[in-house]
């Protein structure tokens, strides 16, 4: 679910805190090095988030932020702010012709430039911390 994230509201901040966890602190941003990406270009989106695009041409944005149980996908639309909230467990990338970001039925892709080229580090950083926050969900 997408969260108007434009103004703060106390409630969705809580909300995307208990499933994400709170933002990580300053010694561990440090530690981690990078804890957001940079904006990167929105190609398509899940028939549900078409809304939270921009209606005219322009180009529509996204970044995403590390959180200790997830990550927070931001897209831009004009001069809002929504916020995707996404847990390690629901989480899945899939990277072809574009860079694909899916949970729980919905997607954005983005396009494969040189915006893409610059998060690689980050997005190994990411499937990385999935990997290690899945972990302990073997199957027998």
């Amino acid at each position: 679910m997408l969260y108007n994230t434009t103004y703060k509201n106390a409630d969705i901040k809580n909300t995307i805190d208990e499933i994400l966890g709170k933002p990580y602190s300053f010694l561990e941003r440090i530690q981690l090095k990078r804890v957001g990406s940079q904006r990167m270009i929105v190609e398509e989106v899940s028939p549900k988030f078409y809304h939270f695009l921009n209606s005219v041409a322009d180009v529509n944005y996204i970044n995403i932020e590390l959180r200790p149980k997830g990550i927070l996908v931001h897209l831009t639309q004009a001069l809002n702010k929504f916020s995707w909230p996404i847990a390690y467990h629901y989480l899945a990338v899939f990277d072809s012709n574009l860079f694909s970001i899916h949970a729980q039925g919905n997607y954005i892709k983005v396009k494969k430039d040189q915006r893409y080229q610059s998060n690689q580090k980050f997005i190994q950083q990411i499937l990385q911390l999935k990997q290690k926050a899945t972990a302990h969900f073997t199957h027998e």
